[in-house]
């Protein structure tokens, strides 16, 4: 009895100190087939993993003509997504203060079944002519002459190529390629009335109200040098061009009139 006790000990004491050693080890790491912890490419492909931002979406969710306010909301960045004239919405809302709305409260986007349906007319966008078919150094202008309006001249907001493209939200504007950290101008005098990157698809993005009937939108800067509120000049220096959000350094352009997109080359002048 004593020579299987011996035994039984011999087999049961090695066996607890091997279940106790497996169970003090770190997990291991999760590899693809034949790849090894700390590999070059193990190492790619953690660091390929993109941050989980926060951002609210192209296109808000509107239920039955109302939108909810969301945590970076502004009334010009809601009226911005989705194409209306901000306006509009302050007046079916009877905002006294369109710059204080306040997260969680119920605005009314659409126009309300009492009134008539062509009270929010398209915009009228003034004629331009086809872009070359190679990339120029900036659009052609229009065939009829530059707006002419209360704030003076337009003035392009970067240096560079410049071609028609098409924004997260579906709207037309200017794409102008450039060089990181390049200057972009107020292409007029306006205030600032969105400086963020809470819009998915334009990165950092500056919102300009111009009047009470023209906005800009200047997209994918790499730094923003003005702030919500802060007025701005004609020409003025208000972010340095980036890709955030695009996939080349670039900017993109719009001009909204009305909450419509309007081309930009009836606005700004010839160069």
């Amino acid at each position: 009895m004593k020579d299987i006790s011996r035994i039984c000990w011999g087999i049961v004491f090695p066996l607890a100190l091997l279940l106790q050693a497996c169970a003090t080890q770190s997990p291991a790491p999760i590899e693809a087939p034949g790849q090894k912890q700390g590999s070059p490419v193990a190492v790619a492909a953690m660091q390929s993993i993109p941050a989980v931002k926060q951002v609210l979406p192209s296109q808000p969710v509107v239920r039955n003509g109302r939108y909810t306010v969301q945590s970076g909301d502004t009334l010009y960045a809601i009226a911005w997504r989705l194409g209306v004239d901000h306006r509009k919405i302050i007046e079916w809302n009877t905002l006294r203060n369109p710059d204080r709305i306040m997260v969680g409260q119920s605005l009314i986007v659409a126009p309300p079944s009492t009134e008539p349906a062509t009270a929010a007319l398209p915009a009228r966008v003034v004629p331009a002519q086809p872009m070359r078919p190679t990339e120029a150094s900036s659009p052609e202008p229009a065939s009829s002459a530059s707006v002419a309006d209360s704030r003076g001249p337009w003035v392009w907001p970067a240096d560079g190529k410049a071609r028609r493209s098409v924004s997260a939200t579906g709207s037309s504007g200017l794409q102008i390629r450039g060089e990181r950290g390049q200057p972009v101008r107020a292409a007029a005098a306006g205030e600032v009335v969105y400086g963020g990157s809470g819009l998915r698809g334009y990165g950092q993005l500056l919102i300009l109200k111009h009047d009470e009937l023209y906005l800009s939108a200047y997209a994918h800067n790499d730094k923003l040098l003005v702030k919500e509120g802060q007025r701005v000049e004609r020409g003025q220096g208000i972010a340095l061009m980036g890709d955030s959000g695009a996939s080349e350094v670039m900017l993109h352009f719009e001009i909204r009139k009305g909450g419509k997109a309007v081309d930009p080359t009836g606005y700004l002048p010839a160069r």
